[in-house]
Parts: C-alpha cells; structure tokens; sequence
C-alpha cells in the first residue's frame, strides 16, 4: 500500500475527487492509493464543503434561462437531501452566500433564495429571515435559519449589529404557516424579548419578472478546495507522477494546511 501524499500514513482511501455531492457521474475514476481515510474526511469536510456550498460553483446554469443552484436542482450528495446554500454559513457579518431581490413593503432590498418552478424556470423567492429597522431607520435583513434556537440567533443578531433594533417583519419558510409559527414565536421572544411585527408565511404569488443579485463569496477553503480538485483529477488520470514528489509539495502545503500564496494555484479569470 502507498503512503499518503499529505501525511505519509497509509493511503487506504478511494476519494471522489470531484466532490459526490455534485452529483453521480458515471464513469468518473476514482483517485485510489494517494491519501489515507483521516485526510480524505479533514479535506472534505473544510474543503469539499466549502467547494460545493459557496462561491460560484454553488450555482450551475440550466437548460432555462435563468440561472439555478444545486439546491434549486435538487442535486443531491451521498446523504441526502441538499442543504440550502443560503441559510449556510450565516454566522457572521454577512453570509457566505447571499442573494437580494426588492422588498414587496418599501425600497429596501430582503434576502431571497432561488428555485425553480414546475415549468424549468428559475425564480427568486423571499428567504426565511428577519428584517430590523435600526436607529437610522434603515432596513436591515438577517437570515433565520430554521434550525437556529434562541441562543444561536442572539448571537447572530449581536454579529449583525442589530441587537437592539426592532424587528418590523418575519418572514417564514416555504410550508410554514400559522400552526407552526408559535414555535418560531417561542424562539424569538427568548432570542429578542416581546415584539409585533408582520409575519409573512410560505412561498407567496409571484412578482413578476424583477432584477436579483447574487453575492457569492470567495473563501480560502474555497480556493483549496478548486485547487484540490484540479490536483486530485492529474493524479487520478496520470500514469507519470503519484503526486508526492517534491515537484507538488508548494500544491500539497496549500491543499492541506492553506500555506502558500493561493495565485500559484488557482486562476479566477478566463481569456475573453
């Protein structure tokens, strides 16, 4: 058995190594006797993730003319059911994902989530969160997860500054509706104390055709996990090297451990 490329250990893994939760692709080789089982769950779980649920490769284009999201698509991984790119990640000062589009109640822009219709067409449709009005009376958005209790949504309000702001609207997942919302009442007035605000339930008519933008950020996970990728498939399909020359100990350091400058190994622009 050889040694793993990473960690010299036995390389008794077989790794996907374009993520599976892109979907199953027949046909596609495995990378076999390059990494051992401990470094192919650390990478996948920092690195596949991050590959698969940010950034632009969280989105795909379909046959309609509106872009869509692997969750939109329903493209699913080796466990299920896709996780909503975005209510990922929110702890923060922002989302790693995030897309807007304009509220029905004012000129303020809420956080949506894309999907698509029965008839192929990709909409955009109001995430399930809250919207504050701070002391400068500006409209503030912040995604509420439904797997968020009180304690967790505290904290995300503090590291979006809105604390002490009043909530104005909520608005409630798809399926969600008046016989389910004194739970979600239960969780907000432990989070935030007693409020009033308008509650918004489910999916709700279309708006027509309306203008979104989409902000997909870009981590270093993000960008060691494109390098991993590209990496993993020269070693799947060359015959010359095994990947643990000393040529790719610079890719290896950055793979594994995030060392190194990532513009040695990942381009982010295409010749026009």
């Amino acid at each position: 058995m050889a040694d793993c490329i990473y960690c010299g250990a036995p390389a008794d893994s077989k790794e996907h190594w374009l993520p599976r939760g892109f979907g199953a692709i027949k046909g596609l080789t495995l990378l076999r006797d390059r990494i051992c089982n401990a470094c192919n769950n650390a990478l996948g779980q920092e690195l596949d993730e991050a590959v698969l649920r940010t950034g632009p490769t969280g989105f795909v284009r379909c046959s309609s003319p509106a872009g869509t999201t692997r969750w939109a698509l329903k493209i699913e991984g080796r466990h299920g059911k896709s996780i909503n790119p975005f209510h990922y990640r929110v702890m923060g000062k922002e989302s790693a994902t995030t897309l807007t589009m304009p509220s029905p109640n004012g000129d303020y822009e809420i956080l949506a989530e894309s999907y698509t219709a029965p008839n192929g067409q990709g909409h955009a449709r109001p995430l399930r969160q809250l919207v504050f009005k701070n002391e400068a009376g500006e409209m503030v958005p912040v995604p509420c997860p439904p797997s968020y209790d009180a304690t967790r949504l505290r904290a995300l309000l503090q590291e979006r500054g809105v604390e002490s702001a009043t909530l104005e609207i909520v608005y409630l997942g798809v399926g969600e509706g008046p016989d389910t919302f004194d739970g979600v009442r239960r969780v907000l007035i432990d989070a935030i104390g007693k409020f009033s605000a308008n509650v918004y339930y489910g999916e709700g008519p279309s708006s027509g055709k309306k203008n979104v933008l989409l902000k997909a950020g870009i981590s270093l996970p993000y960008l060691r996990g494109l390098a991993k990728i590209g990496f993993h498939y020269y070693l799947a399909v060359t015959r010359t090297h095994t990947g643990a020359e000393f040529l790719f100990q610079p890719i290896r350091q950055f793979i594994r451990y995030g060392e190194g400058d990532w513009h040695r190994f990942v381009d982010l622009t295409t010749a026009s």
